[in-house]
């Protein structure tokens, strides 16, 4: 519902105008009653990690600006059917994209909302 609304940095509902990228994953889950971390590298480390097979809608897909084994700096919510929906950057607004295609080299690896977080 929320694809098209404006990045904003530290925005994390639509009354704050925009999402940046940990803030709609934040939001996506708080409306399903789960509260997750509210950073993109606090949400990797809560999360349990998957493999690319078992993903499922809601799940997460994790990146580094520093390339494949860095440091997380931006997440995703797999939207299924090979898409993720994404706040990426200020001026682009919320998005769906090709997982297969979208920034592959900076991939890092994917995750769920822990079990016991739902």
């Amino acid at each position: 519902d929320q694809i098209g609304m404006p990045y904003k940095s530290g925005g994390d509902s639509p009354a704050d105008g925009g999402f940046d990228c940990s803030g709609l994953v934040y939001y996506a889950w708080k409306q399903a009653g789960v509260t997750t971390p509210r950073s993109s590298s606090a949400i990797y480390t809560w999360a349990t990690k998957i493999k690319k097979a078992d993903l499922e809608p809601g799940d997460l897909v994790f990146y580094s600006s520093s390339g494949s084994t860095g440091s997380i700096t931006h997440v995703a919510l797999y939207a299924g059917n090979g898409k993720i929906i994404q706040a990426r950057k200020p001026g682009v607004a919320l998005s769906e994209n090709d997982l297969a295609t979208w920034w592959t080299s900076n991939l890092v690896g994917y995750g769920r909302v822990p079990a016991s977080a739902r």
